[in-house]
């Protein structure tokens, strides 16, 4: 479900522009209730790097991305295989994405590293019950 009540993206990119370093929207619909037009909003109103926060297993996730103004995207290992991984990395530095790869465990990050990412992110939340 939604993340938090009366979710205004404008109003919170706003506020955090005072503030942070980067910007991440969610833009996973099903579980999280995020929409890819939240992301347009926030990226048109801040100075700062935006973020797209999706389960991404498909390219056309990483055109949207940057059609609606994200400065880098998440990728999952725990949802890709090296291949799929490679492919939507490589994808996303062609169209000018950051790519923040998100890893679960320690075996993750290795594999991470292998497959030559740059930037990593550590998720602790398990993603099948999104408990901590």
């Amino acid at each position: 479900g939604m993340i938090r009540e009366h979710y205004e993206p404008g109003e919170i990119a706003s506020t955090y522009s005072r503030y942070a370093a980067g910007i991440s929207v969610l833009c996973e619909p099903d579980k999280f209730g995020g929409d890819y037009d939240h992301l347009a909003t926030v990226a048109s109103i801040t100075h700062l790097p935006v973020l797209c926060k999706d389960f991404i297993v498909d390219e056309i996730q990483i055109y949207a991305a940057r059609y609606f103004g994200a400065d880098a995207v998440l990728l999952m290992l725990s949802v890709l295989d090296d291949a799929q991984y490679r492919h939507l990395s490589d994808l996303a530095a062609r169209l000018g994405l950051d790519v923040l790869t998100e890893v679960i465990d320690e075996e993750e990050a290795e594999r991470a590293g292998r497959l030559g990412a740059k930037i990593f992110g550590i998720n602790h939340r398990n993603l099948h019950d999104l408990s901590i």
